[in-house]
């Protein structure tokens, strides 16, 4: 590739490789060297370091993973919350139909 370039590496440890890329890449996507054919070329800000990157991917991760956490928890409470919801409907329809057999069915005017 043309161009005035150098490959740095810095490692981060993780347990989800695709987050962690797409937390990079979301956090250093000002920083994307658009012109690149790779998606994977990133210019380093002025004011960081290799490290300082890697460093503030680690503690956005943590970040991420309180929310997913936290997402999780909020996606439970929905579902318990719209069983409940589809019981109480069930409950109103029963308690509100008329059924053969019922005194609502039978019972005549005089």
């Amino acid at each position: 590739m043309c161009g005035k370039w150098s490959i740095t590496t810095q490692k981060v440890k993780t347990n989800d490789v695709r987050r962690t890329e797409e937390l990079s890449a979301t956090i250093f996507s000002e920083f994307h060297d658009k012109d690149s054919i790779s998606t994977e070329m990133y210019f380093i800000p002025d004011d960081m370091t290799v490290k300082q990157m890697a460093d503030t991917v680690r503690e956005k991760d943590k970040i991420m993973l309180e929310q997913i956490a936290k997402q999780e928890e909020a996606k439970d409470e929905v579902a318990r919350a719209q069983a409940m919801l589809e019981k109480i409907n069930k409950e109103t329809h029963e308690k509100i139909s008329l059924k053969p057999g019922s005194n609502e069915s039978n019972h005549t005017s005089e």
